[in-house]
């Protein structure tokens, strides 16, 4: 991709778009950008779009299910086809741009080195050419879900019982949020959107996730 200057500068090839606007600066294990309008320097004339924070349908569907004294109750929420903007990838895997930060992705541990030659993680460095904090397909994921957002499992006792109790109703119930999430979003929660604009959805910025709860109750009447 790149070849050395006999004063120790790296060149990269004449077929390599560089990630600032010196092909010179550019060095092996740094992050290169796409020269989207083909004049061999990447700057703001390259910007594209590169995802969409807007999901192509979204839905949930529930059942009721019961059988003799048994209720059951399921509910599941789907997103399909939104794009989102994981910022804490730059913060975690951005190595000397943010020197205060102590605390790394795991994903860091794959950092490129000269000897690992690795083409998805750049190279830990502070130099203002690596540029992590750009917007760009590296931290654009896919925000597809399926969640098991609410399950309740009841038992109400015969009618015959509390006939013989002298009371009305008695259910005992236990039910669980936000149980299960199928995703390939590498983040917390792929429901996510902390800037508090509707022009800016689908940013994921240290969010915090939504909890998941489990409840047992008493439905009780006399």
């Amino acid at each position: 991709m790149s070849h050395k200057l006999p004063n120790g500068q790296y060149v990269l090839k004449s077929n390599v778009s560089a990630s600032i606007n010196t092909r010179v600066a550019t060095q092996p294990g740094d992050v290169k950008y796409r020269d989207i309008n083909g004049d061999g320097i990447v700057n703001i004339n390259d910007n594209t779009v590169i995802g969409n924070p807007n999901p192509k349908h979204i839905g949930g569907f529930s059942n009721n299910f019961s059988y003799k004294n048994l209720d059951l109750n399921i509910f599941f929420q789907w997103s399909y086809g939104n794009d989102i903007v994981n910022m804490n990838r730059v913060i975690f895997e951005g190595g000397g741009e943010f020197p205060n930060n102590l605390n790394q992705y795991a994903t860091v541990a794959e950092r490129w080195s000269p000897e690992n030659p690795s083409n998805t993680m750049h190279k830990f460095t502070a130099s203002s050419n690596l540029q992590t904090n750009l917007f760009s397909t590296r931290i654009i994921e896919d925000g597809s879900f399926l969640r098991l957002k609410t399950v309740s499992l009841g038992y109400s006792l015969p009618n015959e019982l509390l006939k013989k109790l002298k009371i009305r109703t008695f259910r005992i119930y236990a039910s669980a949020q936000n149980l299960i999430t199928w995703t390939k979003y590498s983040g917390y929660d792929p429901e996510v959107s902390v800037l508090n604009s509707a022009l800016t959805p689908g940013i994921d910025l240290s969010a915090y996730p939504r909890a998941r709860t489990l409840t047992v109750g008493l439905n009780l009447s006399f």
